[in-house]
Parts: structure tokens; sequence; C-alpha cells
């Protein structure tokens, strides 16, 4: 009995690595993609990346494999960026890049990017192209989501009590009502100075609107310094859709003298109590005299 209790000891004691480590993300562009790794663990994540352009016929066919595929390793909170380019295709139909990130010695995890390839309308022969021309193809995302976020600019690195804007860019693919705001985050806690939703904003967005929004923060005196997670969060009626990426933190202390009247040197308030006394002696001194 004792042997057969040896593997199951041995499957609780080894160390279990998720593909919920680590997280794929990112936008598509004519001819190119901007993809995004993060590692949502607290040690370093080493991982093969493969990236492919395929097309869809009866099944989904490898077309190319990308150049941005390899080995890498991500730190512990890390975020990889990656561009992945690919060859635009000169036919029509549908397509996507394909992304597996695989966790060496472990599972993986991965995210599709579909679009598609169609004909343009005829351009008028009066504007002055030719009617002999194949009109150009035509790229078209194809997102799976209802709303799309994205952080479009935020500091690198920013300083405990002093405000830094994130500008984020909202698409929504359907009439919905949203609240947009940022935080700054490590683990469960928050360390916004304004709290989690402390600097929310809400929009009306209408189907295939697309916004730019401005978002102020700042982060609280306590943090110590290092590496946080800023998030931009979108919260609708049918969902909350989020985007994130790494935030250094300097802590400065608190300026406490802007609320505190000048400060007095010594050498001032030595001189503040002699001053009256010497303006009393005389006084004093007829005083004592008319006693004696």
């Amino acid at each position: 009995m004792r042997t057969c209790f040896v593997p199951l000891l041995l499957l609780f004691t080894l160390p279990l690595v998720s593909s919920a480590e680590l997280k794929i993300d990112g936008s598509l562009h004519r001819g190119y993609a901007e993809i995004q790794v993060e590692n949502r663990a607290n040690h370093n994540v080493s991982f093969s990346l493969i990236a492919q352009l395929r097309r869809r016929e009866e099944r989904w066919v490898v077309v190319a494999d990308l150049s941005c595929g390899g080995n890498y390793t991500i730190e512990p909170k890390g975020l990889f960026p990656l561009r992945c380019n690919y060859l635009f295709p000169e036919t029509e139909g549908d397509y996507k890049i394909f992304v597996r990130a695989r966790i060496f010695n472990s599972t993986y995890t991965y995210k599709n990017f579909p679009f598609s390839v169609s004909k343009t309308p005829s351009s008028n022969p009066a504007q002055g192209r030719s009617s002999d021309l194949p009109p150009p193809l035509r790229f078209e995302p194809v997102s799976s989501k209802k709303v799309e976020v994205q952080i479009v600019s935020a500091p690198d690195l920013v300083k405990t009590g002093e405000e830094f804007v994130v500008v984020a860019n909202v698409t929504s693919h359907i009439n919905i009502d949203l609240e947009i705001y940022s935080y700054v985050y490590s683990g469960r806690k928050c360390y916004s100075l304004y709290g989690w939703k402390g600097n929310s904003v809400r929009y009306h967005f209408i189907d295939g609107e697309s916004k730019t929004i401005n978002l102020t923060d700042s982060v609280v005196h306590t943090a110590s310094n290092g590496t946080y997670r800023l998030k931009v969060r979108v919260r609708g009626e049918k969902g909350v859709y989020d985007t994130s990426r790494s935030i250094g933190v300097v802590q400065t202390p608190y300026n406490l003298s802007i609320d505190l009247p000048h400060p007095v040197s010594e050498s001032e308030s030595g001189i503040s109590i002699i001053l009256p006394l010497l303006a009393v002696m005389p006084l004093s001194v007829i005083i004592l005299r008319k006693i004696l």
C-alpha cells in the first residue's frame, strides 16, 4: 500500500505551471500585428512563440510562418511587446493571424486575430482612375468583442503624489453607455490616489464609434518603489473590458512644509524674547528706586 501512495505524493510536490500565467493581446493592422504577451506570475516564465498567417478554406490552412516567432523569457509581472509583419494577401477571403505561446514543459495559450480581404467598390473613372485596373483589396479586421479598449499612451515611470495622464482608445461595436476609468494596482490592492473609480467618465457610444479618452491619475504617497500594473477598465451593462500594462513607481516624501508657517530659527527665537525684556527694564529701575 505504501508504494501506491508514492507517485501520488510526488504529483502533489511537483511545481504546477498554468498557461493562465501568460496572456496574449494586441491589435491587428494591414501588413502587421502588434502583439503583447503578459506574464501574470511572480516568477520568470520562458516560452516558445509561433505566429502564422492562416486562410479559411474547408479548414484553416497555414499560408506563412511569421518571423516574430522564437523563444522568449518574461520577467515577473512583465509585458513583452512584439511586432509581427505579414505579407498582405492578394486574394479575397477570410484570414487570421494565429499566435500561440507554449510554456516550456507545460501547457500553452493562444489568440486569433481574424480579418477579411475583399474588393473595394469600383471607382468612378471620371475621378481619374482607369476602369481597366482591378479595384484595390480592402482590409477589414473582424472583432469578436463588443467593446475594445487600448492604452494609447501613459508614462513608464511616475512619482508618488504627482498627477499623470493616461490616454485610452475605446471602440464599441454596439450602441451602449460605458463607464471608463483607470487605476494603479498590485495584486488585490489599489494604489491610485483617487481610488478604484475616482477618475471615471461616462459616454454613450453608437455602433462602430471610437473615442480617445484622457484619464488623470496619481499614485498614493505610501506606495513603495517598484513595478505596478496600470489598468484601464471599461464597464457596460453587459460586461467589463480591460487592458493593462506595467508602470514604474518612485516614492517621494510628502511635502508638509506647504501647509506650515515659515519656521523660526533658534537665533530669531532668542532675539524675540530679549527685545521685550529690554523694553521694560527702564520702568523696572524707576519702580525699584521709589520703593527703596
